[in-house]
């Protein structure tokens, strides 16, 4: 019995001990919750619009660019502004390529129609051609554009990461 009742008295202690020292460093963390609402990205990605970003009450999709005042604040740390470059190459790779394919697609089913009617198995090459190589163009850009969207994702990561640094 008085076995039971010390170790029910030290466990009762450990669980009080815990609770006291999280009431002790509250202001540290309504102090970092603070700053985790106000300095850090928020980002939150869906099928349609791609990733989502917010800093300083800021929102922009990665779908028609980045505001200017969220490039400039990933450009700050070398990691993020690493990261950021890659997702501009990326970006603009994807789009030319995908665009492109979409365009030589598109161009392709017009060969038939105004293409000359005395050769038409040239024509229906032609046709071939570009439908297939701007499928191949769409498929490969689509990819380069998931990669951009992925270090992207990369950059805002590390400068979360930098600036939690800067907050210690």
């Amino acid at each position: 019995m008085k076995i039971a009742l010390k170790t029910g008295f030290l466990m009762l202690a450990v669980i009080l001990s815990g609770n006291l020292m999280a009431q002790e460093s509250a202001q540290a963390n309504s102090n970092l919750s603070d700053y985790y609402n106000t300095e850090l990205f928020h980002w939150s990605y869906n099928m349609i619009g791609g990733l989502s970003l917010n800093l300083y009450n800021q929102s922009s999709s990665t779908m028609f660019g980045i505001n200017k005042s969220m490039i400039d604040a990933l450009k700050l740390y070398p990691d993020s502004a690493q990261e950021y470059d890659s997702y501009r190459r990326n970006n603009l790779t994807g789009n030319l390529l995908l665009w492109g394919g979409v365009a030589a697609v598109l161009g392709g089913a017009f060969i038939p129609i105004f293409g000359n009617s005395d050769n038409l198995d040239l024509n229906l090459k032609i046709y071939a051609g570009l439908s297939i190589g701007g499928a191949i163009s769409t498929i490969v850009g689509s990819f380069f554009l998931s990669s951009g969207q992925e270090n992207l994702f990369y950059a805002v990561n590390n400068f979360n990461r930098a600036k939690i640094r800067e907050y210690k």
